[in-house]
């Protein structure tokens, strides 16, 4: 019954969290990808000035 008593503390403890961690994910992909795409596509993005729809369709 402890074990039990301690795995629903935990749930509401992630629970609570999940927003803020949610959060702190999104920023920390948006940041890495703003920094790693000019240094992985140099060449694309100095070849071609109009926007890159076509590719995407």
């Amino acid at each position: 019954m402890k074990y039990l008593c301690h795995l629903e503390n935990a749930l509401k403890f992630v629970t609570t969290n999940l927003s803020f961690l949610e959060s702190l994910a999104s920023l920390h992909m948006r940041m890495f990808v703003a920094i790693s795409f000019p240094y992985r596509w140099p060449c694309a993005s100095k070849r071609r000035r109009q926007p890159l729809e076509k590719d995407w369709l």
